[in-house]
């Protein structure tokens, strides 16, 4: 069974090379084909990446896609050679031998669905993920995250969403209900394509056994501009979200939120809450404002 393994590149080769150097580990999967989606970063040599990894698929986009639109050409790939399974991966993971594995026994258990793995920190506890339990039907969300607990436990539950950082998906379900939407540009396009497919009755599953190494914030690490960017989108696609599939309560909760921190951060200025920025607030009012795709370009805050 064939899996293609996709890996997002943007101005982080090092990290790139590290992800796929730990993708060694998977020795006993000989249909394993690996791609690289440079996102049109500063700098990308390919020919280092051809050099060591003769087998590697490489792709390059014109500009920066985002998220879901950087996965296109690794997609559209995919499909060209009939692949069973489109595995994503963060290039600021590490996989273990039985990262796969455990995936795989679950899709051959499950079937159609979207699998998504845990992940450790760099001192090898488990990170805190935001998972939601299904509703009585199984096809919806009441939003009640599952506790750290039963997430830690290293089984596998079916659920209403998984992280993007290891993701894999059946190429059929693909093909059935169409991929990620785009204009989120970066983040939350998985957690809204999770609930867009369980609304069409493809549930998700948290497989607590099948653990990646993940560095977060990796691409924004020691650069505050472009941090600040990122949080941005954060905010941004977070309404987006919530105004598709969250309740009126829901979107008040969250605006409440916000205005707590504001008047803590900005108006008290307590020094233990960082302060709402203007790109903080124009990307929460971009959410309701109707806004979509790039906005700011991540590449000039370099």
């Amino acid at each position: 069974m064939t899996v293609v393994i996709s890996i997002l590149n943007w101005n982080s080769m090092s990290r790139t090379r590290a992800c796929l150097e730990s993708l060694k580990v998977l020795k006993e999967y000989p249909d394993l084909v690996v791609c690289v989606t440079d996102n049109n970063s500063l700098r990308f040599d390919s020919q280092v990446l051809e050099s060591e990894y003769p087998d590697l698929v490489i792709f390059k986009n014109p500009e920066n896609l985002g998220f879901a639109g950087g996965q296109a050409k690794a997609l559209e790939y995919a499909k060209s050679i009939g692949t069973a399974l489109f595995w994503m991966l963060n290039n600021d993971t590490r996989v273990f031998p039985n990262t796969l594995t455990h995936l795989l026994k679950a899709y051959q258990t499950h079937g159609n669905g979207v699998y998504g793995s845990a992940a450790l920190d760099k001192e090898g506890a488990m990170s805190t993920e935001l998972i939601w339990e299904l509703a009585e039907n199984n096809f919806k969300t009441k939003f009640i995250p599952l506790s750290q607990e039963q997430l830690s436990q290293g089984k596998t539950f079916r659920v209403a969403n998984v992280v993007g950082y290891s993701l894999l998906l059946p190429v059929t379900v693909i093909e059935e209900h169409g991929f990620m939407d785009p204009s989120y540009f970066l983040y939350y396009e998985e957690t809204d394509y999770c609930l867009r497919l369980l609304n069409h009755g493809v549930p998700s599953y948290w497989v607590g056994s099948s653990k990646v190494y993940h560095e977060k914030e990796g691409s924004s690490q020691g650069k505050s501009g472009l941090k600040e960017i990122m949080e941005y989108y954060l905010y941004r696609n977070l309404f987006i979200f919530l105004r598709r599939y969250g309740s009126v309560r829901m979107n008040f909760h969250y605006l409440g939120r916000f205005g707590m921190r504001f008047i803590s951060a900005n108006v008290a200025r307590r020094q233990k809450v960082p302060p709402l920025t203007g790109k903080h607030l124009l990307g929460i009012f971009h959410a309701f404002a109707g806004k979509r795709g790039p906005y700011y370009r991540p590449e000039d805050y370099l």
